[in-house]
C-alpha cells in the first residue's frame, strides 16, 4: 500500500528533496537569519497627504539587503498601482521603479544609492506638486 502526500507546492516538494539529499551527504544546511524592517510615515494634508512605506529584508549575517520596497502612495494623486505615485523596488527578480503607474527597469548600484534616489524624486514630486 502506498502512502499519499497531502497536495504541496513545487516549492515545498524541491525544498524538501534538497533537505533529505543533504542529510544523506551529511551536509548541514545553514539558512540564513533575514531581519525584516518596516517602517511606514502617515504625510498630513498640509505637507503633501499620502504616505511613505519603506520595508526591506536585510540578511543579518552578511548585512546584504535581499529584498526592498519604497513607495510614496498617495491615491489622491494616482488611482493605479495602489496609489504608488513613485517607487522603487526588486520584486519579480528585477530592480525597477514605479512613476503613476508605469513600470521602468532600473540599473541598481545600491541600497543606499536607491534610497537617496527615491528621497530625492519624491522631494522634486513634492516641489512641482507645491509650485502648481
Amino acid at each position: 500500500m502506498m502512502a499519499h502526500l497531502p497536495n504541496r507546492s513545487p516549492d515545498f516538494i524541491e525544498e524538501a528533496i534538497r533537505s533529505i539529499m543533504a542529510a544523506k551527504k551529511g551536509v548541514k544546511r545553514k539558512e540564513p537569519i533575514l531581519k525584516k524592517i518596516s517602517h511606514t510615515d502617515i504625510i498630513p494634508q498640509k505637507k503633501g497627504n499620502g504616505q511613505l512605506r519603506i520595508e526591506y529584508l536585510i540578511n543579518e549575517a552578511t548585512g546584504e539587503v535581499v529584498t526592498y520596497s519604497m513607495a510614496y502612495i498617495n491615491d489622491s494623486i494616482c488611482s493605479v498601482d495602489n496609489g504608488r505615485v513613485i517607487g522603487f523596488d526588486n520584486a519579480h527578480g528585477e530592480h525597477h521603479k514605479h512613476v503613476m503607474g508605469q513600470y521602468i527597469p532600473v540599473e541598481f548600484e545600491s541600497f543606499a544609492k536607491t534610497m537617496k534616489l527615491f528621497e530625492d524624486q519624491w522631494h522634486q514630486h513634492l516641489a512641482k506638486r507645491k509650485s502648481k
